[in-house]
């Protein structure tokens, strides 16, 4: 049999059916994202109120970095924090409950979903900024690996070259990452010393070997961050 020839518009057209594919996968992975945040503040809007309110005491800076930081501190319970008797996440039950709903995903929604329980919150880089703002390249501070980034949200605070951003990346897809809450930001004029003093408390008490942040030390990392702005 002769090896077959692909036309110049199926080509095309698979092309396109990739990138539509990637796109819906994204859209749809980004709309969990959202669901899964608003079911939170739904179901443990005291316990998380009560918790952010707790780490604030313990950081000795004013309310509105707290208040700033405070969707960064939601991720971080969603994903990390045992909310249930069976010391299961807010995401690890979110999961459960729409296994049903989501039984006709595709393998690799269910894939990125469930790898979203192994994220660890980090401090980037902006190393680019396309035109629009929203999209760009950071480089994690602790070992160095790169994301492509894009920002969805409505609202949200531009990316700039050289300032320093922390927070979580989720990947949906395609190597695309994104936060449907805006990362935190930190200016340029102050991103060389909060930098260098996150990176002087992460070698100090870091908990593995490992070049990615241990989600256990996070409060610590932005503890220093936070106070460090205020110094």
């Amino acid at each position: 049999m002769g090896k077959r020839i692909i036309m110049e518009d199926e080509r095309k057209i698979n092309n396109n059916t990739i990138a539509y594919l990637y796109d819906k996968l994204q859209i749809d992975l980004y709309r969990v994202l959202q669901e899964l945040y608003d079911y939170s503040w739904v179901h443990f809007r005291n316990t998380l109120r009560n918790k952010i309110n707790e780490i604030g005491k313990e950081i000795e800076v004013p309310k509105r970095l707290i208040k700033r930081i405070s969707p960064q501190l939601v991720w971080w319970m969603i994903l990390h924090e045992p909310f249930h008797k069976d010391r299961t996440t807010i995401l690890e039950r979110y999961i459960k409950l729409n296994q049903f709903k989501w039984k006709d995903r595709c393998a690799v929604f269910h894939d990125t979903v469930s790898n979203w329980k192994f994220i660890s919150p980090g401090f980037y880089i902006t190393k680019s900024v396309e035109e629009n703002q929203r999209n760009g390249t950071l480089i994690n501070i602790v070992g160095s690996k790169q994301y492509t980034v894009a920002v969805w949200n409505h609202l949200f605070e531009p990316l700039k070259n050289g300032e320093l951003l922390t927070g979580y990346l989720f990947p949906i897809g395609n190597g695309i990452y994104t936060s449907p809450m805006d990362l935190f930001h930190i200016s340029v004029n102050e991103t060389p010393r909060v930098t260098w003093e996150v990176l002087l408390q992460f070698h100090r008490h870091k908990l593995s070997s490992s070049h990615s942040p241990d989600p256990r030390l996070y409060l610590s990392l932005v503890t220093t961050a936070l106070e460090t702005i205020e110094a």
